[in-house]
């Protein structure tokens, strides 16, 4: 490994660890919420049944709605854009022979 890529490396482990003391305050705060018992309990009564049910396990990450920097926006819902189209619908997306259209 060449010293540029370790300087990177310690970098990036420098990084994280300043981020994670950051992300320790606001955990303890959220801990000292006189809710956080509340949703823990819930949390962990959640997880039990889904291990029950062999359902997949929710994660903190699913639950608080926390996204990766690296995940795609979803698409913009756009009133302008809104489809007419109910289910069963059919489009034609060519045109029609005279035939086809049994003329």
């Amino acid at each position: 490994m060449n010293t540029q890529t370790g300087t990177k490396t310690a970098s990036y482990a420098e990084t994280i660890v300043g981020l994670k003391r950051e992300l320790e305050i606001y955990v303890a705060n959220l801990k000292s919420s006189p809710d956080w018992p509340e949703f823990e309990r819930l949390y962990r009564a959640l997880r039990t049944i889904e291990e029950l049910a062999g359902a997949p396990q929710t994660t903190l990450e699913e639950l608080l709605d926390l996204k990766p920097a690296s995940a795609p926006e979803p698409p913009q819902k756009n009133a302008k854009t809104k489809s007419t189209l109910a289910l069963g619908d059919q489009v034609e997306t060519e045109v029609a022979t005279e035939i086809e259209k049994g003329s």
